[in-house]
């Protein structure tokens, strides 16, 4: 239904500590994203770093399910430590 009346090519529901939904394509297609780390530390930031890798990537030209794979590797380096901590390219 938020697909339909956005008019949005794609989207993402959050789960919490369940991890996130993405669809594709008028939900032509769905990917569940399941948390890869199982014992956060601090999960503050966890998903300023989805989002920010995903933008990243998809203004790089990957689809939204590699964006996806990359966000949720950037998010479980993020819960991994106490605080924000800031990622660079390297």
């Amino acid at each position: 239904m938020l697909l339909k009346e956005t008019n949005s090519e794609n989207m993402l529901i959050k789960l919490g500590s369940d991890g996130f939904i993405a669809y594709s394509g008028n939900l032509s297609y769905r990917q569940d994203f399941p948390v890869l780390l199982v014992n956060p530390v601090d999960v503050t930031g966890a998903g300023d770093s989805l989002f920010a890798a995903m933008s990243v990537s998809l203004s790089s030209g990957a689809s939204l399910i590699e964006a996806s794979i990359i966000g949720t590797f950037m998010a479980s380096l993020a819960v991994q430590e106490v605080g924000n901590i800031p990622n660079n390219k390297e």
